[in-house]
């Protein structure tokens, strides 16, 4: 017999919001997790971690950048691959979005700033490109001594990324869907990523009313009959 409904539909069970309600960090917090990360983990990871907070590129992402995908005249970041944990192989990156993506300016300074050790841009003390297990050791350390708790490196960048791009830089939706890899003109940035800040609203509103002349208020005469 086929089955033409949902059995458990209607039941009125509560369903998770996924990662739409998950806290990201704030700006302050973000500058003590990277002076955290220069004090006590190795230069390749203190880098790997700024590039991921400024860039919104995934971790696996990172793990598997080559020198040859960075075009500094350019200012450009060329994401071709990623390593996959799962797999334990280099793969196209997620949902195939080979992709090309701006270099913003911390993360050129940084990057130009550290030592070219292997073909891969991050490396471990060994020579090789970073996984998810060798990079966790370092994320737990700066974690732990920010105290911003049991959080994953992968929904901290990014998050960061889709609200600092959003509220602080003013970017469009459209343009920070295309950095984060989406392919949605912005939909998920506005919906999950975003998470518009209602202080930094407010004060936008206070400030487009502090540029514009001030407005002379109406004069209504009123005019009793004899």
């Amino acid at each position: 017999m086929l089955v033409d409904r949902n059995p458990f539909a209607g039941l009125g069970l509560r369903r998770s919001k996924g990662r739409k309600n998950l806290q990201r960090p704030d700006q302050a917090t973000v500058a003590r997790m990277l002076q955290a990360a220069d004090a006590l983990t190795p230069p390749s990871f203190a880098a790997y971690l700024l590039t991921a907070c400024y860039s919104a590129a995934r971790p696996g992402e990172l793990d598997a950048l080559q020198l040859t995908d960075l075009d500094f005249q350019a200012e450009e970041v060329r994401i071709e691959r990623q390593w996959s944990a799962k797999l334990a192989a280099i793969t196209p990156p997620k949902h195939g979005s080979i992709r090309t993506i701006a270099m913003t300016e911390p993360v050129r300074e940084r990057l130009l700033a550290l030592p070219r050790e292997s073909e891969w841009v991050f490396t471990t003390i060994r020579g090789n490109h970073y996984t998810a297990s060798t990079r966790n050791h370092h994320w737990n350390r700066v974690r732990a001594s920010v105290g911003i708790g049991n959080v994953s490196l992968y929904l901290t960048t990014r998050h960061f990324y889709g609200w600092y791009a959003l509220n602080v830089l003013d970017l469009p939706a459209h343009v920070i869907a295309l950095q984060l890899g989406h392919t949605d003109g912005g939909r998920l940035v506005r919906e999950l990523y975003g998470h518009p800040d209602a202080a930094i609203a407010r004060e936008r509103t206070r400030e487009a009313f502090r540029s514009i002349s001030p407005v002379k208020p109406l004069v209504t005469k009123l005019v009793t009959a004899a």
